[in-house]
């Protein structure tokens, strides 16, 4: 009707969506932690990847914009790092705690994850840790960076909301 058209494509039980940085690609999570990465440039639209990740379903998942890979981010403190093009595990992180947010930096390709009362920030690939940052005191539930990716705001459980910049200030 009025033009417009679809096309479906079965995932089971989907809990998270994902697209890619030049839209070509999405992810969709099931409560078991499935992932399926789908191809949307093809005709029709085909599942390029499927990998189990695991631990318990994600609180977040990010695309690297720079390659083909996942960033998935579960509570129970777990990183997972994928490529979708083979699927494989390429790196297994476990933090210090509870993860309750997360957010993907793509000009410096960095991560920030987030828990009670403390924010963790690596870069990646190699997932080099930079000093966690502390400030809240209560569990971040939101974790932001500007556009201008400068900064990263976050908010927590006792209505604060701060403003970190956790690495170098660039001018």
């Amino acid at each position: 009707q009025n033009g417009a058209t679809s096309q479906v494509v079965t995932t089971g039980e989907s809990t998270h969506l994902e697209f890619s940085t030049h839209d070509d690609l999405f992810l969709t999570v099931n409560s078991q932690g499935l992932v399926e990465v789908f191809d949307l440039k093809a005709e029709p639209i085909k599942r390029q990847a499927t990998f189990q990740h695991r631990s318990e379903v994600p609180v977040s998942n990010h695309f690297c914009s720079y390659d083909k890979q996942v960033l998935l981010i579960s509570g129970d403190s777990t990183v997972e790092y994928f490529d979708v093009d083979s699927g494989k595990l390429l790196q297994h992180l476990t933090s210090q705690g509870k993860i309750t947010s997360a957010a993907m930096r793509s000009k410096t390709r960095s991560l920030a994850v987030a828990g009670d009362g403390w924010m963790s920030y690596f870069m990646l690939p190699q997932f080099q840790q930079q000093p966690t940052l502390t400030g809240h005191d209560s569990e971040i539930v939101s974790l932001q960076w500007t556009n201008d990716e400068e900064m990263i705001v976050s908010t927590s459980t006792s209505g604060a909301v701060r403003g970190w910049y956790p690495g170098p200030r660039r001018s």
